[in-house]
């Protein structure tokens, strides 16, 4: 049995790269939808998209906040990382301050 290809694509992309590996389009395909990264970000999309906001338009809207934030970042004088591994027993791995 052939190994199974994957390729990562937008959903508006899917039906051009079936076609582009010249998959019939009769023929059964496996789809895999990822589990959302950002909690409730497709609900607020339908929400703009009611809104009449187009991708153009968030993207701008975004651009925007950050710009009118960014002025406003102070960084940290000191920041302290500590990254934790409890494998077979061992005690914390490591401590990174900057």
């Amino acid at each position: 049995m052939p190994t199974p290809t994957v390729i990562e694509v937008a959903a508006r992309e899917v039906a051009a790269e079936l076609q582009r590996q010249g998959i019939d389009p009769d023929e059964r395909v496996t789809l895999t939808i990822e589990p959302e990264l950002i909690p409730g970000r497709r609900r607020s999309r339908k929400l703009v998209i009611a809104a009449g906001l187009s991708d153009d338009d968030i993207d701008r809207l975004i651009k925007r906040a950050q710009h009118e934030v960014e002025p406003l970042y102070q960084p940290p004088e000191r920041l302290t990382v500590r990254a934790v591994a409890w494998i077979a027993g061992s005690s914390p791995a490591m401590t990174v301050i900057y």
